[in-house]
């Protein structure tokens, strides 16, 4: 009797034990915060054949410490993947970070187009880099809703389309580079509204008209190429109002 007891008691010991275990797994395997659970639904759009991305682990409190992944004050603010051999697609989940300033992605084999609810929650993002990837599609017609965008690197991929005239709305921006795509038509205008403007690269596309007049208005500018586009006409006067022009490729 007393060995039947104590078997028992051992058997019921050792399922209190694994059943402590199995909660306790279940815990360590969801305990991620809410931005890491949103940094791994961005990843399943994307392939990592290098596994670069390994130390991503759901099992983590936060992803402060993951590779890429830069937090302030314990929240994501930058997530920097450059150069990692990525492939996929582009997810807007990645926007889903509140406090995401800075999203690189340059330099990797990311292709597919841009879905236009990308841009619908990314309201404090200041730097978009995803150039040298093989993203194709329309130019991103919605980027304006991006009011606080500073600097903007679409540059060698196969975008093609039109620059939207609304590009005029983005007036925090600093940086415009564009270049090495398939764009068409004419420089808008409205880029006379981006005062705080200093760089523009759109070369090696397919722009054409002339070079407008307005551009002059850009008064922060100090970079402007051009070259290798469609572009005809006379350079026009006004541009000797860019004090800070000390760049200018035609």
């Amino acid at each position: 009797m007393g060995l039947e007891l104590s078997f028992h008691s051992k058997n019921v010991f050792f399922h209190f034990y694994m059943i402590l275990l199995f909660s306790l797994g279940i815990f360590f395997v969801s305990s991620i915060n809410e931005e890491g659970s949103t940094l791994l639904k961005f990843t399943i759009t994307l392939l990592d054949s290098d596994g670069n991305l390994v130390n991503w682990n759901p099992s983590d409190s936060t992803p402060c410490n993951w590779t890429g992944v830069s937090c302030t004050d314990s929240l994501v603010t930058s997530v920097n993947l450059y150069h990692l051999n990525l492939s996929g697609s582009l997810s807007p989940t990645i926007c889903n970070l509140p406090y995401l300033v800075e999203l690189n992605l340059s330099k990797n084999f990311i292709s597919g187009p841009i879905s236009e609810p990308f841009f619908d929650n990314c309201n404090k993002l200041e730097v978009l880099d995803l150039c040298t990837n093989r993203l194709h599609g329309p130019f991103l017609t919605l980027i304006w809703k991006i009011k606080t965008l500073r600097k903007l690197y679409l540059c060698e991929n196969y975008m093609y389309g039109e620059i939207p005239n609304e590009i005029g709305e983005l007036t925090s921006l600093e940086e415009l580079v564009i270049h090495s795509n398939n764009l068409t038509g004419i420089i808008p205008k409205s880029i006379s509204k981006l005062k705080k403007l200093r760089v523009i690269r759109a070369g090696l596309n397919g722009l054409s008209g002339t070079l407008p007049s307005e551009i002059s208005e850009c008064e922060s500018l100090e970079t402007l190429g051009l070259a290798q586009n469609q572009l005809v006409g006379s350079i026009p006067k006004e541009l000797e109002k860019l004090q800070n022009l000390t760049n200018l490729i035609l």
